[in-house]
């Protein structure tokens, strides 16, 4: 756990500190994003007005930063004030939806995830997000690692665009190497995604043969709206 050094006119709290471990990760959330990881931490909801009194005084402490944001709605994101990001990045709506996915990830126990089903339900405890490091420098580096109890590792892509065959080969045949190696706890790799690109990761994961060589180790999920790029509430594998 990294204890951030101690901001002026702000005592850290457990739950906060353990949020901005968490939003070091991820790298920006929007407010219900981080209202989330409040409540997910905590280990009770927390109301959104006590959300907005911590939130501001970390603002105000230099803790955090912030910027309102307009897409189709006006909302606040923040992020880590010792790691800014760049507003322009292109990637905003997938940073969002990566912090959001996160969170529901970690929260509660999904039945029927690639990644979790082979963790007997008695053994279940909570797990952790993190940014994905592979140990071969070589290797394509997943959007995230969710670290399952019994330490084993699931790598987790937001996908929302679909990728050129050439660019997509290399990041499917990374990730089977990855469930092939033994210096790494691959458990499996899972693909959230906007119907169309992955439609397109799952075709191209059978396609290259590697369907048939790791069973049961790589799901796609359409878990993003392909207008509006929200997280959907029904979620729909995709073979």
């Amino acid at each position: 756990m990294t204890i951030p050094a101690k901001p002026s006119g702000v005592n850290l709290t457990e739950r906060d500190i353990r949020v901005l471990d968490w939003l070091r990760e991820v790298r920006i959330a929007s407010s219900a994003g981080l209202l989330a990881a409040y409540s997910h931490f905590g280990g009770e909801e927390m109301d959104q007005r006590r959300f907005s009194r911590r939130i501001l005084k970390l603002e105000q402490a230099g803790t955090v930063g912030s910027a309102f944001m307009t897409h189709g709605r006006q909302h606040k994101v923040y992020w880590p004030a010792d790691r800014p990001y760049r507003l322009a990045r292109r990637e905003l709506s997938h940073d969002l939806l990566l912090a959001e996915f996160s969170i529901w990830l970690v929260s509660q126990r999904h039945d029927g995830l690639a990644l979790t089903e082979h963790v007997p339900a008695e053994r279940w405890k909570t797990p952790a997000f993190t940014a994905d490091h592979p140990l071969n420098p070589k290797s394509h580096a997943a959007d995230g690692m969710v670290w399952l109890p019994d330490q084993r590792i699931g790598l987790v892509e937001i996908e929302l665009s679909p990728k050129s065959g050439r660019k997509l080969r290399t990041v499917l045949d990374s990730h089977a190497a990855r469930l092939d190696s033994s210096s790494e706890p691959i458990s499996g790799v899972l693909y959230l995604t906007t119907e169309r690109a992955g439609k397109t990761v799952a075709n191209a994961w059978k396609t290259f043969g590697h369907a048939v060589d790791h069973p049961g180790r790589f799901q796609v999920l359409h878990a993003v709206d392909d207008h509006t790029l929200t997280r959907r509430t029904e979620l729909i594998e995709l073979n």
